[in-house]
């Protein structure tokens, strides 16, 4: 065979010599979305070639090395395929060798199947609905500048994220077409940049929106010392099932009534929560 470094060296023999796991070190945790430095880059625990193939940015070549991570990540590729999993990890943690035969979380995993692996396992529909419901009552005792301040972090974390969004939405539109979905509702399920900036601009204007909750209707003095208050109060979490429709809050239209606000941001809250989710790597 030929090989032109050390990365591509060792898949050579790992592939001779039927291995069961190579194991390649580095002076970092693992593959990164971006430059380690960057403290937008998140580390990948999993790679799939269809997903993160063309989202990956990498910085410089290591100091030590010749190929850097990208020889590496090449390395790590041509083993999986070939039937060899690859770990890249860090040989700077303690004993980072024996917990990866462990099977800890370590590094970053390469493996020839990974892109059939179902990840939504990891947390279930109940534990994000019943996580949902802790988070609503966190968010009612805020105050409306704290709750403002979450949803233009929100709407700034989907303008940072339009990449791996769209990234995440053609990996999900592969595996519809791949379980045969009709192409109408394949159609509808795309997103695109235009429709993540519009979903943006939409929260900032809820952001802007008069907070109702808390602000009293209506007073009435029922006997002396005793006073009826009618105000306006949070409706808690809401399920919204829709059909093929990512963007669909950014078709509902913003009214200007108060009440409408709270509908609209608690609507925003859970639906962005199971965004973030779809986002982990």
């Amino acid at each position: 065979g030929i090989f032109w470094d050390n990365d591509s060296l060792a898949t050579l023999l790992a592939k001779e010599l039927d291995a069961d796991l190579l194991i390649m070190l580095s002076d970092v945790e693992g593959l990164y979305s971006g430059p380690p430095s960057d403290p937008q880059s998140k580390i990948i625990h999993t790679y799939i070639n269809e997903k993160h193939g063309k989202l990956i940015n990498f910085g410089e070549k290591s100091r030590v090395g010749r190929g850097g991570m990208q020889a590496k990540v090449a390395a790590a590729v041509t083993a999986a395929s070939k039937g060899v999993p690859a770990v890249i990890a860090s040989g700077f943690v303690t004993d980072s060798i024996i917990k990866i035969m462990r099977g800890e979380k370590i590094g970053t995993l390469f493996h020839n199947e990974a892109n059939v692996w179902d990840c939504s396992k990891e947390v279930t529909t109940r534990e994000m609905a019943v996580a949902a419901k802790d988070c609503s009552r966190h968010l009612q005792n805020l105050s409306s500048e704290e709750r403002k301040k979450i949803l233009l972090d929100i709407a700034g974390a989907l303008d940072a994220n339009v990449d791996l969004i769209i990234s995440e939405n053609e990996a999900d539109l592969a595996a519809a077409q791949d379980s045969g979905y009709e192409k109408s509702l394949v159609a509808r399920m795309t997103l695109k940049a235009g429709k993540i900036t519009s979903l943006a601009e939409s929260i900032r204007a809820i952001a802007d929106m008069e907070d109702p909750i808390s602000h009293t209707l209506k007073k009435t003095e029922v006997a002396k010392d005793l006073v009826f208050e009618k105000m306006y109060c949070p409706l808690g979490v809401l399920l919204i099932i829709f059909e093929s429709r990512p963007d669909a809050l950014v078709q509902v239209k913003i009214s200007g009534s108060t009440n409408y606000k709270t509908y609209l941001e608690h609507q925003l809250l859970f639906i962005i929560s199971i965004l973030l989710y779809r986002l982990q790597l």
